[in-house]
């Protein structure tokens, strides 16, 4: 899985690593709310938790299009694991998309599962 997109995202921001089937579906379930309306709803992968694990970031509600976050990178260490997520608005992009409808920027991933400490890093271009 790399999902990256601003249609399937939730609401509020946040961010989650999830080892467990239940957490999954529970993340899953509370995806864009419009996306019912549409029967757009993506549903929810198979992973196998005894190996893998999602890490997924959500932006929240924004304006317009040309809002992302993108899980830049994942480095391990003895400190843990340190997620890097990188959050870009309309303002600093060159590929500005400008769509008059609200979009929920999202990036969900699957990556080999630790058992470690982790931290979020933000880098916030505005």
């Amino acid at each position: 899985i790399s999902n990256d997109n601003s249609v399937h995202g939730r609401e509020h921001p946040g961010h989650f690593v999830i080892t467990d089937a239940y957490t999954l579906g529970f993340l899953y379930s509370g995806m864009n709310p419009y996306c019912d309306v549409l029967n757009l709803k993506p549903k929810s992968p198979k992973i196998d938790f005894t190996n893998e694990m999602i890490i997924a970031v959500f932006l929240g509600t924004c304006p317009s299009g040309g809002y992302s976050i993108k899980i830049q990178e994942i480095k391990r260490d003895d400190k843990g694991l340190e997620i890097v997520v990188n959050e870009t608005s309309p303002y600093t992009s060159d590929d500005v998309l400008f769509t008059g409808q609200e979009t929920y920027p999202c990036h969900i991933v699957k990556t080999t599962k630790y058992d470690d400490d982790f931290t979020f890093n933000r880098l916030i271009d505005i």
